[in-house]
């Protein structure tokens, strides 16, 4: 089992009210250079719950880096009662957060809950949540993300999803979790090993690679069916599946004609389509975040490279060239960032990531066995297997490490972070 130290929520009824939120002065990408000081007074009417939200909503806060949070009683109780600004502002706090849960019907709760911001003196977000009585951590992490948003103007991420794979004495499993390791779920036990996991964009399903054939094959898990179905099986290796934007299509690796090349396939696997075919190795594609560029890895020029194919005009042109082992890109959601496997002198295999932009490129961890980066939602963590697949490691992109998810005795292959989902 593993030790660590977030999901999917049904839910009946959002109504914003407030929503008018002005970022506190915190430039993620540059270093934060203010941490807001939280507030956070015991939620009324609790009793009727098996966990106290607010415990889940601290450790998703906290974990962040962006928040210290402050476990107070208030003397007032009513979550919109006017509140002592410069009280609070002449204390150091930030924000201040209150919640109330009513019991509406058999098994269906609500949660009505507040966000106000002392330093503008107003109420930013006041919402409601109606949900069941087994889901306090989803809604708990809900109101994480709200909190998240509201003050570093990005979603948050912590009701988010990724998917891994397990490998112990030779067996396999495809797992999903929550990023607390809550709801996690072995999908696919197998003897033979499986790799890449992707997400489709609607979270709902699965493409992975399997050796049950004793050949590398593309299945796709229908999570939402419980069901599982061969996209490629074509004559020698089927590999690095990847998602078109749209959920419609997938990129994949095909050896059919004798060399490995990149090829569009529908997701129903009709028959695929030839997208990027030389007589090297071309592999591991992976869209932009708006469908217009294929990132892949190529040894063309001699060593294992990145390139960017511009689906329009069919151009091909070269993206990292310092050392001799770049692999595994992946593009940050809004396009800005490039994420990479690196090998550095000193170093090892290390996580690099690239501004886009400016083609600008540093290292974001330390290695010296980094595999398999992968973007949080919103675009802001990076998420990777650390030391030969002992951990995964949490990182912001600052380089900060935030927390890791240890794996005892067994390894982690291929994790990947679930997409942004309307909620």
């Amino acid at each position: 089992m593993r030790q660590f130290i977030v999901f999917f929520l049904f839910m009946l009824l959002k109504v914003p009210v407030f929503c008018n939120s002005q970022p506190v002065d915190i430039d993620i990408s540059g270093g934060a250079k203010i941490v807001v000081n939280l507030l956070l007074p015991p939620f009324q009417n609790v009793n009727s719950l098996t966990v106290d939200p607010r415990s889940i909503i601290i450790d998703d806060l906290e974990r962040s880096g962006f928040f210290r949070v402050a476990q107070v009683k208030l003397k007032t109780t009513g979550i919109k009662d006017t509140v002592d600004s410069n009280a609070w502002k002449s204390r150091g706090f930030d924000a201040l957060v209150r919640a109330v849960v009513r019991v509406i019907g058999l098994g269906h709760l609500e949660i009505d809950f507040t966000i106000y911001d002392v330093n503008q003196g107003k109420y930013l977000v006041s919402k409601a949540f109606i949900f069941l009585d087994n889901q306090v951590d989803k809604v708990s992490h809900l109101i994480s993300d709200q909190i998240y948003k509201a003050f570093l103007g990005v979603d948050g991420y912590f009701s988010s999803s990724f998917a891994y794979i397990l490998e112990k004495n030779g067996l396999y499993e495809l797992h999903t979790s929550d990023l607390n390791g809550k709801n996690d779920k072995i999908w696919v036990k197998s003897s033979d090993p499986l790799l890449s996991p992707k997400w489709s964009p609607d979270n709902g399903k699965l493409a992975f690679v399997s050796l049950e054939k004793k050949k590398p094959v593309i299945d796709v898990l229908d999570m939402t069916r419980g069901t599982r179905f061969v996209l490629a099986n074509y004559k020698g290796s089927n590999s690095s599946p990847t998602w078109f934007p749209d959920g419609k299509h997938l990129l994949v690796v095909l050896a059919k004609d004798g060399f490995s090349g990149i090829y569009s396939i529908a997701s129903n696997g009709s028959e695929p389509s030839t997208v990027i075919y030389s007589r090297s190795i071309d592999t591991e594609p992976v869209y932009s975040h708006d469908g217009k560029y294929i990132f892949f890895t190529s040894d063309r020029g001699g060593s294992p490279q990145i390139y960017r194919y511009t689906i329009n005009t069919k151009s091909i042109e070269r993206v990292t060239f310092d050392g001799g082992y770049n692999v595994s890109p992946v593009v940050s959601p809004d396009g800005h960032y490039l994420a990479y496997i690196g090998k550095l002198d000193g170093k090892g295999y290390v996580v690099m990531l690239m501004d886009l932009l400016t083609n600008e490129f540093w290292p974001l961890t330390s290695g010296p066995y980094d595999e398999s980066p992968s973007f949080s939602p919103n675009g802001q963590l990076v998420m990777y297997a650390y030391n030969m697949g002992s951990a995964i490691r949490i990182v912001s992109l600052l380089g900060k490490g935030h927390y890791e998810m240890h794996f005892p005795d067994q390894k982690v292959i291929t994790p990947v972070w679930g997409n942004q989902v309307d909620r």
